[in-house]
């Protein structure tokens, strides 16, 4: 449990714990279709998921052009119905991301399925099942504290994902929203990594860093003056003067 949550608890406020063995999950495929009045929110909700696969697949270059084409089409074939405003569409799981992607002529979608399967059918499955939480709570807590490294970069950019929409929908309903983000401080994690970076936001690196004690420059005498030059002087002439 985060160092948060007990006081979160006190405060009446709702703990959400995303664990291996927590009941809680956030799905990363949620969305609003009438949640964005400026922007598409199927194109929104594309570029993130483009975004977690390239988290997913890694390497240094990152989702190759084929592969990001393949992405967005298959991203707008399982929103499909969603889009059209069927009554019977249903919100999809990252698995059906994942078989939709099986189904592509290109070798570019398997690769991206292969690395995409460890999170739907494998031991890593965590965010492979419908949202079943929500922000209704005053205060809410949302603890990552259970969750290895390769999974935590995930969750990081799964929740907020999950925090910017309920924040969104907020603003469109009037109501304020702060978010306080419990990121480490220091230049190095506890086992002598480096920090990882969760988000492009510059606080998020504001926040990590060590705050350093700077020692205020001395107050010198007003040049001319008899008390020119005392080390003792502090804004006032002494007895001697």
């Amino acid at each position: 449990m985060g160092e948060y949550a007990p006081l979160v608890q006190r405060l009446g406020g709702q703990v959400i714990e995303i664990a291996p063995d927590s009941p809680h999950h956030i799905s990363p495929m949620d969305l609003q279709m009438n949640a964005n009045d400026d922007e598409s929110p199927l194109s929104m909700k594309a570029d993130f998921l483009l975004s977690l696969c390239e988290l997913i697949v890694g390497g240094r270059e990152g989702l190759q052009p084929i592969e990001k084409t393949v992405i967005d089409r298959c991203v707008r074939l399982v929103y499909r119905e969603m889009a059209l405003g069927l009554e019977t569409a249903k919100t999809p799981l990252l698995q059906d991301l994942y078989e939709e992607l099986l189904k592509q002529p290109e070798p570019e979608a398997r690769r991206v399925a292969t690395a995409l399967e460890l999170y739907c059918t494998g031991s890593l499955n965590l965010f492979n099942h419908p949202t079943n939480v929500n922000l209704n709570s005053r205060v809410v807590c949302i603890v990552l504290k259970g969750l290895g490294e390769n999974l935590r970069k995930i969750a990081m950019h799964t929740t907020n994902e999950f925090v910017t929409a309920a924040v969104n929908a907020n603003h469109k309903a009037g109501i304020a929203t702060w978010c306080y983000p419990a990121v480490g401080r220091g230049g190095r994690g506890r086992n002598g990594g480096r920090q990882m970076k969760f988000t492009n936001s510059p606080y998020e690196t504001m926040m990590q860093q060590v705050p350093r004690y700077e020692r205020p420059e001395p107050v010198k005498a007003p040049e001319g003056s008899r008390c020119h030059g005392c080390p003792y002087w502090r804004g006032i002439g002494c007895v001697t003067c």
